[in-house]
């Protein structure tokens, strides 16, 4: 497995093409690539002369074959390792303390975690097809026109990775360029549960109250995860009316319409339907190959039909996936210098396809293997038994075949003897387990891989 260090050394192998070996010994064999992701890469130099020297002199140079190796631009920070050791852990949201600096919380507002604008998601970088015609343009009506326009709420819905996300971010842009001022709140569902427990926990629910119902715009992504808490509902439902009274805007992203949210309260179904509802669908053969080839052209690099037409074939999940391929080839025609061909392209995005992977899993043999590790019976997990355990080894089952199949929740309901809400709020029992309880997480992962046959 590749470590941060790998990554480095394999980027100042790639500087030998540019800068002498001695200039690369000097300022950057020394360096330390200590945290990267998609927001952030950070650097510990051994002093305060070489943090400084890098910080004035060669940051652009790192940026520029983080840039070329990567397929994305990130943030730089360096640090003196004379003044560590240092929590990394303050990176993995792209914060820095350089950011943190500049957002001071005021006495009557708490922090809104920082799941903030990403200004590379404009409208004029979304790829529109059939479909998701409909919801690109109902975000761009918003996002010219958040006063008085009908479509309020704006509820836009599909699986992920297609291109929800994008269009917030670009609704947030065009809204501050038409009004720097504007006040306007972006938060994943989850992260309004959590800051209202914390504002709750720590007697703070006038402050959190002020921060997200006076406000021009909200922006709720992954609305879902509300759904099933009762107080969060609550609490939103009081949000959603002192918003939409004074006018303001508020737009909402899902995987899934409201109607189908099983524990969704009928109050809020009512009014996330009483605007707009717009979908987007997974994108067609000539979309996937438009989104790919623009993906390229930016990045400079001229690939063939041919590759594009085989990539779109054979990768139909989202538009994340796609970008994924294209980032990939990229950066191991760059890493390994070697022109794209089709059999170039063929291996690198190998892992990605893996077409036997999902046809060699079964429903059965992922029942079966939850059966046997539960101590639970394959007839009550398809029973309607509703006891704890055979009702958790039930969930366990229903997201295990939703992840390593192509089944539907339908398809999967049917097995289940159960409707494709009900196997659709299994899902989220399991997903949003995993996100709190790295014990489970594991379990979890351990299943998978005894199904895929990874381990005994």
């Amino acid at each position: 497995m590749q470590t941060f260090d790998d990554v480095w050394a394999v980027i100042c192998e790639a500087m030998n093409e540019e800068f002498s070996r001695p200039f690369i010994s000097v300022w950057f064999a020394n360096l330390k690539l200590a945290f990267l992701d998609e927001n952030v890469a950070v650097f510990i130099a051994k002093s305060e002369f070489f943090r400084k020297g890098i910080e004035e002199k060669h940051k652009d140079k790192i940026s520029k074959y983080l840039i070329n190796t990567l397929g994305y631009d990130v943030d730089i920070v360096v640090l003196n390792e004379e003044e560590g050791p240092f929590d990394l852990s303050v990176y993995t949201n792209g914060n820095s303390p350089a950011s943190e600096s500049t957002e001071q919380n005021s006495e009557e507002e708490i922090s809104v975690p920082q799941a903030v604008q990403n200004h590379s998601y404009t409208f004029d970088n979304f790829i529109v097809g059939a479909s998701n015609k409909f919801a690109h343009a109902a975000s761009l009506a918003v996002a010219n026109n958040p006063i008085d326009n009908e479509y309020n709420p704006l509820f836009i819905h599909g699986p992920s990775g297609l291109g929800k996300t994008h269009l917030l971010n670009a609704i947030m842009n065009r809204m501050r360029e038409h009004n720097p001022d504007a006040r306007i709140v972006y938060v994943k569902g989850d992260d309004f549960t959590n800051k209202l427990i914390e504002a709750i926990t720590n007697k703070t629910t006038a402050q959190f109250r002020n921060t997200f119902r006076t406000v021009d715009a909200l922006l709720i992504d992954d609305v879902q995860f509300i759904a099933g808490k009762e107080s969060t509902q609550e609490e939103f439902f009081h949000t959603f009316n002192a918003i939409y009274e004074e006018g303001g805007q508020i737009i909402l992203a899902s995987d899934r319409p409201p109607r189908e949210m099983a524990t969704l309260e009928d109050r809020l179904q009512n009014r996330f339907e009483s605007g707009i509802l717009a979908d987007i669908q997974p994108p067609n053969l000539e979309l996937r190959i438009a989104i790919m080839k623009d993906k390229a052209t930016k990045k400079g690099v001229d690939i063939s039909y041919d590759i594009l037409n085989y990539l779109a074939e054979n990768l139909t999940s989202n538009v994340r996936q796609l970008e994924g391929a294209i980032n990939k080839i990229c950066a191991q025609s760059f890493l390994i210098n070697t022109p794209i061909t089709l059999e170039m392209a063929k291996t690198a995005v190998a892992d990605m396809i893996s077409p036997k992977s999902k046809a060699n899993v079964s429903p059965d043999l992922i029942i079966e293997t939850v059966s046997r590790r539960d101590g639970v019976s394959v007839d009550d997990i398809k029973s309607k038994k509703r006891t704890s355990s055979i009702a958790f080894s039930r969930h366990k089952c229903a997201y295990l075949i939703h992840k390593l199949t192509d089944l539907s929740y339908g398809k999967i309901g049917e097995i289940f003897k159960r409707d494709r809400t009900t196997i659709m709020s299994s899902v989220d029992t399991v997903t949003n387990e995993i996100k709190i309880n790295s014990i489970y997480e594991e379990e979890i992962n351990s299943l998978i891989r005894e199904i895929k046959g990874e381990e005994i």
